[in-house]
């Protein structure tokens, strides 16, 4: 679990150094002091995140290292997903979020390697 980092009298945090860099308590400078803010707190999500992800890592390689007499290689590859099969795991909305026009043309990409 990430640490909480608390406040102390002296010590600048970076939500009240980002407040007085974008201009204190004018309009605009609330403004992008909050979406600093926000930006800041996303990162340290991100950060967290990262770090979990990079502990799991590190779990897995160890275990797969302390195994490695234990493991037999496998030669074969995994076969391909078909298309159907990729596309009934897809919304089915042909949002762009991907980059392609729809849902099928993003799968088809997958599929087809």
């Amino acid at each position: 679990m990430a640490e909480e980092k608390h406040w102390q009298e002296g010590m600048p945090t970076h939500e009240n150094i980002i407040f007085s860099c974008f201009g204190g308590l004018s309009n605009t400078g609330i403004t992008s002091a909050l979406a600093s803010m926000r930006i800041v707190h996303s990162i340290e999500k991100m950060e967290d995140e990262a770090n979990r992800i990079l502990a799991w890592l590190k779990r897995e390689i160890n275990e797969a290292w302390q195994k490695k007499n234990e493991i037999e290689p496998k030669r074969e590859g995994v076969p391909k997903p078909k298309l159907l099969e990729i596309l009934k795991l897809l919304p089915k909305t042909n949002c762009p979020e991907c980059g392609k026009p729809t849902c099928t043309v993003f799968a088809a990409r997958i599929a087809g390697g």
